[in-house]
């Protein structure tokens, strides 16, 4: 397997960051296994170059892990979740999860 060292990017491969290339400051081998991502429209708007609100919701946490395919390094997704930890200062309302909540559509 060629070394990587002439790899200037990584790219995402799946989920919400589906080819975005990242430039590369140290070698594809040093970079962390997997990672976690806030994903929200801020996200979005950086990755763009657009205007960006200083406050966003979170909408959901995304994981990629780095695999090496064909040679070349990236980062893969590999699962995502909705964040459920609310604290008290962030909304007036405990969330609830429990099949009982009547906020929750059928």
């Amino acid at each position: 397997m060629p070394h990587s060292t002439q790899q200037k990017v990584i790219e995402f491969l799946g989920g919400p960051l589906d080819g975005h290339l990242e430039p590369l400051a140290v070698t594809a081998e040093r970079l962390p296994e997997k990672i976690v991502c806030y994903i929200s429209a801020n996200v979005f708007h950086l990755l763009e170059g657009e205007p960006h609100e200083h406050e966003n919701v979170v909408t959901s946490l995304v994981i990629y892990r780095r695999e090496n395919q064909k040679s070349k390094w990236s980062y893969a997704f590999a699962g995502s979740f909705a964040p459920r930890d609310v604290t008290r200062e962030s909304t007036d309302e405990h969330r609830k999860d429990g099949p009982d909540d009547e906020s929750r559509p059928e």
